[in-house]
């Protein structure tokens, strides 16, 4: 949804600049804009779920199903920084 930040930076310099007299308590003008967040916010989500349903889709069907058995080797890449006390790792994976 484009222009999101805007129509509430809209919203706020409206009310900021209304005259002293015709300015709402501010737990209204806080509530108001709660009400437009939780509007906008509403098919944000959805169109979140809908891309997301289209990547699974789309992973799913290029997936390649792996089974391994008991004494293949097998390569494990671990992405965990090490250190200089780490644990070498080496040894073997038993699954």
């Amino acid at each position: 949804m484009r222009g999101t930040l805007e129509h509430l930076l809209l919203l706020l310099y409206e009310n900021w600049l209304q005259p002293e007299e015709e300015q709402t308590a501010v737990t209204e003008n806080v509530f108001t804009l709660l009400n437009r967040l939780k509007w906008l916010q509403d098919p944000v989500v959805k169109k979140m779920e809908k891309s997301q349903q289209r990547n699974k889709t789309w992973y799913d069907k290029r997936a390649v199903k792996r089974e391994f058995q008991e004494g293949d080797l097998v390569l494990i890449f671990s992405n965990v920084e090490r250190t200089s006390l780490a644990h070498d790792g080496l040894g073997l994976v038993l699954f």
